[in-house]
């Protein structure tokens, strides 16, 4: 991601979590940033390999889910009902998701290639297919 420190100076490269983003950033930036991780992952999705794909469908539900939670509480909010615990429970269930989703990730890059991928799910549980996929 390229990171803009000052408006007169060009942008710097910086490697940011989006779980940095959900935790730190003012809402649009976090937003902003978001929609376009929300991007990225849409047009990977299709040229992923199929073992990859479960994951990256994975990081996108998840983004979409708290971006949606978002949205929905901030219209309560506007409505004049309590929606800041619901934004921070929306942002500490995203965080932990993604965390699950970054271990998922670390994992597959780290461990042999197996003929019997591991399907990978948003909430951190692998669940191994036996070789009649079962």
């Amino acid at each position: 991601m390229e990171v803009h420190f000052a408006a007169n100076h060009m942008p710097v490269e910086a490697k940011i979590t989006l779980q940095e983003v959900i935790r730190q950033w003012q809402t649009p930036d976090a937003m902003n940033a978001l929609q376009h991780a929300i991007g990225g992952l849409r047009f990977l999705f299709p040229r992923a390999t199929p073992e990859l794909r479960p994951l990256v469908a994975s990081y996108l539900k998840t983004l979409l889910d708290y971006v949606k939670a978002f949205q929905n509480a901030g219209a309560e909010q506007q409505l004049g009902m309590h929606a800041p615990s619901r934004i921070n429970v929306a942002k500490a269930d995203a965080i932990e998701q993604l965390d699950a989703l970054d271990r998922q990730r670390e994992s597959f890059w780290t461990n042999p290639v197996s003929t019997n991928p591991p399907q990978l799910s948003a909430v951190g549980s692998t669940v191994a297919k036996s070789a009649d996929g079962r």
